[in-house]
């Protein structure tokens, strides 16, 4: 895809510096991740705590009053005579004064005296009395499809004659309390479940996709600890806290939620900081990597116009300029370049010379009468009984005797080419106008 070794190196440099820093990235941002749910699931857990807290604080002291009510000589005697005015009269001073929603009075007569000074609904009437006579004190009640932190007291006189009950609702303003005891904005729901019934949530509309997963937390494998829950909004870590029911016929849970994004919050300025660094990172290391790899093509770069070159039938040289691998071929290059030089001389030298004599031969008496042109003049001379005289010294002294030949006639004729043009015979270009002046310098 790249054809410049240069553009490949800072590529390549970049994009592993660009690849390690997004592992980097992921790393930290997965232990930020990880860090972040573990604070909110020990929150959520330290809010559960604060929560039975209150719970159980709650219900001592609604049992504490529904005590000392139902141990009233006046209010025993109002409940054993059914004199509904003092009863109703002392049921909504205690509400008032304790702050609650709903107190009741039932007697074993069936008669059932309400605070509200409204009519219980039957099905809630029988509910209650199922789970009063299953031996129920406390727990999660609903009374018309909302959910009561309910108490219960027997009233005796001696005997059993009826039984207070004292139910605060918990409402979204009660779980709002419970929210702002929390050190983080976390959201607290209750969720009951009918005997039968699917879950759904007693203080607010969710969506179904959000209610599918809620489920899931709701299940007796969820009741271990807080753990993710995904919704549309994005991640959140939910702590399922079961609570007691007054009836038996119910389930009802508390589910306090927090979104993950909330716990990062504080730790994007950090993640941006690090992907900030990682940018100008990756610019530094690509800026760096052209500069390097600029120092290192350069000579390379050197190196294939000279070979080019040196293919053309040029003789380059290139300078050495390091002394690292790239020095070193570029030495190794000149000497092969010398090398291949001076074997094209020998084999020029050897195509035009005579290799007995080292005399020019024929070919090159034919190039210097080329290079004469018009005006030249071949004057060819040879060694009498040379046959003789080879017989007699032998081939290497004749061929020393034609070769001293040829250099005393090209030293008297002025450095003109004396070349051998057989065993016995030697020629030389004279340039001349005519016959006669080329034979007058031949004559000399």
């Amino acid at each position: 895809m790249f054809t410049r070794l240069r553009t490949k190196l800072t590529v390549l440099y970049a994009a592993l510096f660009g690849a390690a820093l997004i592992v980097v990235a992921a790393v930290v941002n997965t232990m930020i991740a990880d860090n972040a749910a573990r604070s909110v699931r020990e929150e959520l857990v330290a809010n559960g705590a604060v929560f039975d807290r209150v719970w159980d604080l709650r219900e001592s002291q609604l049992l504490d009053s529904a005590s000392i009510l139902g141990g009233d000589f006046g209010f025993r005697e109002a409940v054993a005579t059914g004199d509904g005015p003092t009863i109703a009269s002392a049921l909504v001073n205690l509400r008032d004064r304790l702050k609650i929603d709903r107190a009741l009075v039932l007697s074993l007569d069936g008669v059932a005296f309400d605070s509200e000074a409204a009519a219980l609904n039957g099905t809630d009437l029988d509910r209650l009395w199922t789970a009063l006579d299953s031996g129920a004190a406390s727990g999660l009640f609903t009374l018309a499809d909302r959910p009561y932190q309910a108490v219960a007291a027997p009233i005796r006189a001696p005997t059993l004659i009826g039984w207070i009950v004292f139910a605060a609702e918990l409402d979204r303003e009660q779980l709002a309390a419970l929210e702002r005891l929390s050190a983080i904005p976390l959201e607290a729901n209750v969720f009951m479940r009918p005997d039968g019934a699917a879950w759904r949530p007693a203080n607010a509309l969710l969506p179904p996709a959000e209610m599918l997963a809620l489920e899931h937390l709701l299940g007796a494998d969820a009741l271990a600890g807080a753990q993710r829950l995904r919704t549309r909004d994005g991640n959140e870590i939910a702590l399922v806290k079961p609570l007691r029911t007054f009836a038996e016929d119910e389930r009802a849970s508390l589910v306090l939620r927090y979104p993950l994004r909330f716990a990062m919050r504080p730790y994007t300025p950090l993640l941006w900081t690090i992907a900030g660094i990682g940018v100008v990172g990756v610019g530094l290391l690509a800026f760096g990597s052209w500069a390097l790899a600029g120092t290192l093509t350069r000579p390379i770069a050197k190196l294939d116009h000279a070979a080019r070159a040196l293919s053309a039938g040029e003789r380059p040289h290139v300078e050495v300029e390091t002394a690292d691998e790239i020095g070193r071929l570029a030495r190794s290059f000149n000497v092969m370049s010398d090398e291949i030089a001076a074997r094209e001389r020998r084999i020029t030298h050897m195509a035009l010379h005579d290799p007995e004599t080292d005399l020019p031969n024929r070919r090159r008496l034919e190039a210097a009468i080329a290079e004469a042109g018009d005006g030249a003049w071949v004057a060819a001379f040879s060694v009498d009984r040379y046959q003789t005289i080879r017989s007699a010294i032998g081939y290497v002294l004749a061929g020393e005797l034609v070769r001293a030949i040829g250099e005393k006639t090209a030293a008297e004729l002025g450095d003109r080419s004396v070349c051998r043009v057989g065993a016995d015979s030697v020629a030389v270009v004279l340039p001349a106008q005519s016959a006669h002046d080329a034979t007058a310098v031949a004559m000399t």
